[in-house]
Order: C-alpha cells, then structure tokens, then sequence
C-alpha cells in the first residue's frame, strides 16, 4: 500500500453515518413556509440519499444455480 506525503492530496470518499446523512439533509433541504410549516425539499433530499446510500445497503448475494429435482420413485 502507497504511503501519502504531505505535499499529496489523497483522494478519500466521505464515509457518513445514518445519522450524519439524516442531519446533512435536514440542514440543506428542510425549508420553513411562511404559514410556520416545515418541508423537505425532496430532490435534494434524493440526491444526497443516492450519494451515499450504497453504503447502508447490504450487498446482494450471487445467485446459485441449482440442479433440477429428480423425479421420487414410488
């Protein structure tokens, strides 16, 4: 594995918790109406659960092929 120096800027993902993207959402998409109401602004919020929602999914399992049954013999 590759050491960074100082001088190198290392490309990192962010990896946020559940209740990081929860907060981040409610900071950029939620918006209060003039009658007192609270809202989500729901493409935003999309946007930010796309970004990092792959890393709260559990991976699929690869698909075995199973042999057909045999028929019983009665």
């Amino acid at each position: 594995m590759r050491q960074a120096h100082a001088f190198e800027v290392v490309e990192m993902t962010s990896i946020l918790t559940a209740e990081d993207v929860v907060r981040r959402i409610a900071a950029e998409c939620a918006f209060v109406d003039e009658r007192g109401g609270v809202g989500i602004r729901l493409r935003p919020a999309a946007a930010i659960v796309r970004q990092y929602g792959e890393q709260f999914r559990v991976p699929r399992r690869k698909q075995t092929r199973r042999s057909p049954k045999t028929p019983r013999l009665s």
